[in-house]
């Protein structure tokens, strides 16, 4: 990721416990392409009935229904993936990074059996791989306290907030196991809007793990993600 984001999740202004999880993972995406708040849910919705393809107030939205709205709202086009299993993942690692290093932003992950959308914001490419996913699902406050920092700013900045956030697993580097073998999956890769010759998170990541003897934590992506609310 070469740029901010803010992370949305259940709760913010919307009442979408058990259901909005694929909002949610838009409006990050939508935050990566504006530094605008990301549109309500409500507001998506209305956006999704104009093109015929509302779910329902409460009906849940996958991967076609965000490359609709990313389509509709900013011009933007995505790369879809399709994956016959989870068990797939680890084959498309490499694309992954290339999607990133391209200057690409949040990927969105949808299954079939596995219906918990995911939004995944990095990678580790190298065996045996692994995902740096934001959840949606989170529903507490502690990113309502989170505030912006600059992209240079020092890693060791104190920050218990984002630190609840790693702790919890709420924002966290998980195995390719997260992705079940029963279950298909659709991921929408974001195409960057302009070209950019700057290095890649997943470039750093992997440079920080050599450097630091194949360990990673909150401080490898921590400065590069605004974890923030609605509003």
């Amino acid at each position: 990721m070469l740029r901010p984001m803010r992370y949305y999740h259940y709760g913010l202004g919307h009442s979408d416990h058990g259901w909005g999880c694929g909002y949610r993972t838009v409006q990050t995406i939508l935050s990566w392409l504006s530094a605008e708040p990301a549109p309500t849910i409500s507001a998506l919705q209305d956006t999704l009935k104009r093109t015929h393809a509302y779910p329902g107030e409460r009906g849940w939205i996958g991967v076609p229904d965000a490359v609709v709205i990313l389509d509709e709202l900013h011009g933007c086009q995505a790369k879809i993936i399709s994956l016959a299993s989870g068990a797939e993942a680890s084959a498309h690692l490499s694309e992954l990074a290339a999607h990133f290093d391209a200057g690409g932003g949040p990927i969105m992950v949808g299954g079939g059996g596995d219906v918990y959308s995911k939004t995944v914001v990095g990678v580790i490419p190298s065996p045996p791989g692994a995902l740096l996913i934001l959840d949606p699902h989170y529903a507490g406050t502690e990113s309502l306290h989170i505030r912006p920092r600059p992209l240079e700013a020092a890693l060791d900045v104190p920050d218990t907030s984002r630190q609840a956030l790693w702790s919890g697993g709420w924002v966290a580097w998980m195995p390719l196991s997260v992705l079940r073998h029963d279950s298909f999956y659709n991921l929408a890769l974001p195409l960057a809007l302009q070209p950019t010759d700057q290095p890649s998170s997943a470039t750093r990541t992997e440079a920080a793990q050599a450097a630091g003897g194949g360990g990673y934590d909150a401080t490898d992506w921590g400065s590069l993600i605004e974890v923030v609310g609605e509003g």
